[in-house]
């Protein structure tokens, strides 16, 4: 709840990043129903008295303590998975970030200088059932999953 009333000590970007992630339907129906059982128990707590001391509002009381249990247990155990998923990816994108780093210092060592190469797109092998017919920007929509297109990049690599 810190996180989503922007009250955590976090740091700026780390609560931005949290807040973010725990933004989920599910969650949000699971924040709701808590709040309605809060909501619900000041209601009861509003109560006349001589109802308050009836076994019916006994039962009411231990139904919603219940039900709130639950309701934050459940809301709790959700957002930490939601968070321990984020924190996952993070950790996978930053162990790519630095594969990357890697991969650039060992060709800047090897003196690659990354200059882009002009070359030809190597013409497919056709055979008798195929043809290749040159695009002009039209297509069939029902044979979009059958269109080739070979991609090169000439873009200086750093």
């Amino acid at each position: 709840m810190k996180i989503r009333n922007s009250e955590s000590k976090l740091d700026p970007f780390v609560e931005e990043v949290a807040q973010k992630s725990l933004q989920d339907k599910t969650l949000e129906k699971n924040y709701a129903f808590v709040n309605e059982i809060v909501r619900e128990q000041g209601q009861l707590e509003d109560a006349k008295s001589d109802f308050k001391g009836s076994p019916l509002a006994e039962q009411i009381t231990e139904t919603l303590d219940g039900l709130l249990s639950l309701g934050k247990e459940s809301t709790g155990a959700l957002a930490r998975n939601r968070l321990m998923q984020q924190i996952q990816q993070i950790n996978d994108l930053e162990r790519e970030a630095i594969k990357i780093e890697y991969e650039i210092l060992n060709r800047i060592k090897a003196g690659d200088s990354g200059a882009a190469t002009e070359r030809r797109p190597v013409r497919p092998k056709v055979d008798a059932e195929h043809e290749i017919y040159n695009y002009n920007g039209e297509y069939w929509k029902d044979e979009l999953g059958y269109y080739n297109y070979k991609v090169t990049s000439r873009c200086k690599e750093e």
